[in-house]
């Protein structure tokens, strides 16, 4: 991955009850910072949680109908995808740490999920 971009990772809410699963949403958002195209290589953008690696993320991330910004993202655009995963990430109560990782840049959200 280029210098150029920027990766954050979306994780919303913070702070979920176990009931409250089904609102959280993660995600990537990646800015090219350059002054040319690149293709961000979104598809290999990789989740651990509490150190281990997310086999839901990859499912989402790596499939289904993308914009063409996810493969040629333009000198100032932003690229952004969002799931629906908590139910999937989070399957007792506690805290989790995420961990995103992409072209050797890392972007990290801590995630308290209570009964």
């Amino acid at each position: 991955m280029t210098q150029s971009l920027s990766i954050k990772l979306l994780a919303s809410p913070m702070r979920l009850s176990m009931t409250e699963r089904t609102k959280f949403s993660v995600g990537v958002e990646v800015t090219n910072r350059g002054t040319a195209n690149v293709d961000p290589d979104l598809m290999n953008c990789t989740l651990t949680v509490n150190g281990k690696h997310s086999m839901s993320w990859s499912m989402a991330i790596g499939n289904g109908a993308r914009e063409p910004s996810w493969y040629d993202l333009a000198p100032g655009r932003t690229a952004t995808m969002s799931w629906p995963l908590g139910d999937e990430l989070f399957d007792a109560p506690g805290d989790y740490h995420l961990v995103m990782a992409l072209g050797g840049q890392q972007a990290i959200a801590d995630v308290t999920v209570t009964r």
